[in-house]
C-alpha cells in the first residue's frame, strides 16, 4: 500500500490543493491513483495484467455505426491491444468537479451511455461503472435488469509530499481499485467465461449456467461468432435504461466445413414464470406465421439470480433464426422506398398478431411489447417479430381479451388505454402499436422532428407528457397527418398511413375517448380483420410501384386474405355472422377486471 502512495504522490503532484477541485485536477488524481495501482501489480504478478487502464476523457473510443464516445476512463482487456474497443471494455468511469455529487443526472446519464454501449457489442449479465465526485468521493454502480445500483467505496488520498496515514475511506478505495484488477473477466458481467477472448468464438458450454439438456449434438459443439455489426435492443435511441440485445452471430457445427448458418443470440433477464422461450414456442404451436424458428432456448441456473422487491430475476439464454433488421430499414433516406413492400411486410406483422390472438379454444397469446426494433425484416422483404418476452398467454375461452395488473413495454409504442393502464388488454393493443411503428416509419423518412415529435417520441419516462402529446396528434386524420409536416411523401404511403388511422381511431371513436373510462374497449366491435387485407391489398393496387410484382411477391398479403376468409369460415359456421362483419371481440368475458395498479414493469 506504501508504496502505490508513494508512488501516487509523485504522479497527482499538480493536483495537490484544497477548497474546491476542478474537474481536471480529480482527473488527474484518479489517473495517478489508478496508473500506480496497476504498475505495482504488474511488478508483483510478474507480468502483464489482464486488465488495464486508460485516462480516456481526451481521446475517443470507435463504436460500430455509432459516433464516437469518450468516457473519462476506462478498464479494459488486455486482448483489445493499445487502445480500448467497446467489446474490450470492463468498466468505465466518469470524473466530476468537487461540486457535483453523485446522484448528479448528468454524470449517471454518460455512464448509462457507456453501459449501453458495451452492451450492444458484447452479451453481458451485468455491467459495473465508477464514478469519482464530490472532491475525490469513489462511487461504484452496477447496471442490472431492474436498474442501476450505487454504493459508496470510499475517497481518493489527498497527494502530499510524503507518505502520510490515510483515512479508512481513502484505504477502502485503494483496497477496491486493486480488486478491480484482479477480477476474471466473467466478474466484469460477461455472458461467456473465458480468460481471454472474450469478443471471438465461444461455446454454448462457455455460458456458465446454462443447460444444454435436449439440445443435438452438432449444436452442443457449434462454435458461435458474434458479427462485427451493432445488435439490436428493444427501445429507441433516446430512451435509457434496462434492456435486452439481439446479436447477429455465424454458428458453424464441428461437422460443417467452412460453412456457418446465420442466427440470432439473444440473452436477457426475466422474470420468474415469464419465460420468453415459452411464451415463443406457444406462439408457434398456435401457427402464428412469422416468428422465427428457435434453435435453442435455456435458462441460466448458476446461483445468480437476482432477488428484486418482488420476485426472482433469472437469465435466458435463446439461439434463432436470423431474422433480419429492424423495420425502419425500409424506410433508409438512402434508398428509394416501395409503398407496396412496406404494405406486403406491415400485413405480416398483422397477420403473426392477429394469429396469436385467435389461438385456439383455450389459449391466445398478446404480445405487449411492440416496438420498431421488435419488428424485423429480412433481406428487405420477409417480416418477422421478435422479443415475446412480455407477452402474455391468456386463457380465457373465445373473449380473446384479459385482464391485466401491470404495465410493460416501452411507453412510446403502447396504446393509450395501455398508457392509462386500463386493466383490459386485446389484440387492438398490439395493432395500435404496429400503427404507431409505422407511423413513426413515415414520419422519421418524410417529417420534422418537431417539439411535438420529442413529446410523442423521447419521453419514456413521462407518460403522462405522451398521453397528452398523443392525444393531441390523434385527434382527427387532419391533425395526424398536418402535426408530422410531411415532405416529398409518397401520396399511396400518406393514403396507407391514413387508412390505418382511420381503422385504429373508427368513426365516433376518438383518441380522447379512449382514455376516458377503464372497461371493454370500444373499438373491439369496430375493427374488423377483412379490413386489414382490404387495406394493405389496397395500397398495393393503387401503388405507383405495384406493375414491378408478382404475386409470389406479395406472399404476405395475400396469405393475410387467406387467414381472414379461414377464421370467418371457423366462425360462420357457429353463426350467421357475415365474412365480411367478423369482428374482433367474441362472446367476452363480462367477469370484472382487476384493477389495474401504479406498478410499472420495464425490461
Amino acid at each position: 500500500m506504501d508504496r502505490i502512495i508513494i508512488d501516487y504522490n509523485a504522479r497527482a503532484e499538480s493536483s495537490r490543493g484544497r477548497g474546491h477541485l476542478s474537474e481536471d485536477k480529480i482527473q488527474t488524481r484518479t489517473d495517478a491513483l489508478v496508473s500506480s495501482v496497476q504498475d505495482m501489480l504488474t511488478v508483483f504478478s510478474g507480468g502483464e495484467l489482464e486488465l488495464r487502464w486508460m485516462d480516456t476523457h481526451r481521446s475517443t473510443i470507435q463504436t460500430l455505426g455509432r459516433a464516437a464516445r469518450k468516457p473519462d476512463g476506462v478498464f479494459y482487456l488486455r486482448k483489445s491491444g493499445a487502445s480500448p474497443h467497446w467489446p474490450f471494455v470492463a468498466v468505465p468511469v466518469e470524473v466530476k468537479s468537487s461540486k457535483v455529487g453523485s446522484q448528479d443526472s448528468v454524470l449517471n446519464g454518460q455512464l448509462i451511455w457507456s453501459y449501453i454501449d458495451m452492451a450492444r457489442d458484447q452479451p453481458r449479465r451485468f455491467i459495473l461503472g465508477l464514478s469519482i465526485s464530490k472532491g475525490g468521493e469513489l462511487h461504484a454502480q452496477i447496471c442490472m435488469p431492474n436498474g442501476v445500483l450505487s454504493a459508496w467505496i470510499g475517497s481518493l488520498p489527498t497527494p502530499a509530499d510524503r507518505v502520510i496515514a490515510m483515512s479508512d475511506a481513502q484505504k477502502d478505495a485503494v483496497r477496491f481499485l486493486i480488486l478491480i484488477f484482479q477480477l476474471l473477466p466473467n466478474d466484469y458481467g460477461y455472458l461467456v467465461r473465458k480468460p481471454r477472448g472474450i469478443h471471438e468464438a465461444f461455446s454454448l458450454s462457455d455460458i456458465p449456467g446454462l443447460s444444454l439438456d435436449g439440445i443435438d449434438e452438432e449444436h452442443r459443439g457449434s462454435t458461435i461468432a458474434i458479427q462485427q455489426v451493432t445488435a439490436k435492443g428493444g427501445r429507441r435511441e433516446a430512451i435509457t435504461g434496462p434492456r435486452s440485445w439481439v446479436f447477429p452471430v455465424n454458428v458453424v457445427s464441428p461437422s460443417a466445413k467452412n460453412s456457418s448458418k446465420h442466427y440470432m443470440l439473444k440473452f436477457h433477464w426475466y422474470y420468474a414464470g415469464k419465460s420468453e422461450a415459452k411464451i415463443h414456442e406457444q406462439v408457434q404451436t398456435l401457427g402464428a406465421p412469422y416468428v422465427p424458428n428457435l434453435i435453442f432456448a435455456s435458462s441460466i441456473d448458476d446461483k445468480t439470480h437476482i432477488n428484486s422487491d418482488v420476485q426472482t430475476i433469472g437469465g435466458e439464454v435463446l439461439l434463432m433464426e436470423y431474422a433480419g433488421k429492424s423495420v425502419s430499414s425500409l424506410f433508409c433516406p438512402s434508398k428509394s422506398i416501395s409503398v407496396s413492400r412496406v404494405a406486403d411486410v406491415f400485413a405480416g406483422y398483422v397477420h403473426t398478431l392477429l394469429a396469436a390472438n385467435e389461438g385456439n379454444e383455450s389459449v391466445f397469446v398478446l404480445h405487449r411489447d411492440i416496438s420498431e426494433n421488435n419488428l424485423l425484416v429480412r433481406d428487405g422483404a420477409t417480416p418477422f417479430i421478435i422479443d415475446w418476452g412480455c407477452g402474455i398467454v391468456a386463457t380465457k375461452g373465445k373473449s380473446r381479451m384479459t385482464s391485466v395488473n401491470s404495465m410493460v413495454g416501452t411507453a412510446v409504442f403502447m396504446g393509450l388505454r395501455v398508457l392509462k393502464q386500463f386493466s383490459q388488454r386485446s389484440f387492438v393493443d398490439d395493432l395500435e402499436s404496429v400503427f404507431l411503428v409505422f407511423a413513426l416509419c413515415v414520419w422519421e423518412r418524410y417529417g420534422s422532428k418537431t417539439s411535438l415529435y420529442k413529446g410523442l417520441w423521447e419521453s419514456n419516462d413521462d407518460t403522462q407528457n405522451v398521453i397528452t402529446s398523443r392525444c393531441f396528434w390523434l385527434s382527427s386524420e387532419l391533425s395526424f397527418v398536418s402535426e408530422m409536416k410531411l415532405s416529398n411523401c409518397p401520396r399511396k404511403l400518406e393514403i396507407l398511413a391514413t387508412d390505418l388511422y382511420n381503422l385504429i381511431f373508427p368513426t365516433g371513436i376518438s383518441a380522447y375517448e379512449l382514455i376516458q373510462e377503464d372497461g371493454d374497449d370500444p373499438r373491439m366491435d369496430k375493427i374488423d380483420p377483412a379490413n386489414l387485407f382490404t387495406i394493405f391489398k389496397t395500397a398495393v393496387e393503387q401503388g405507383t410501384d405495384s406493375a414491378i410484382y408478382t404475386d409470389d411477391t406479395l406472399k404476405h398479403i395475400h396469405a393475410l386474405g387467406r387467414y381472414v376468409n379461414t377464421i370467418g369460415d371457423s366462425h360462420n359456421s357457429n353463426s350467421n355472422q357475415e365474412p365480411s362483419a367478423l369482428k374482433i371481440k367474441r362472446n367476452v368475458d363480462q367477469s370484472s377486471p382487476t384493477s389495474p395498479t401504479n406498478k410499472k414493469q420495464r425490461r
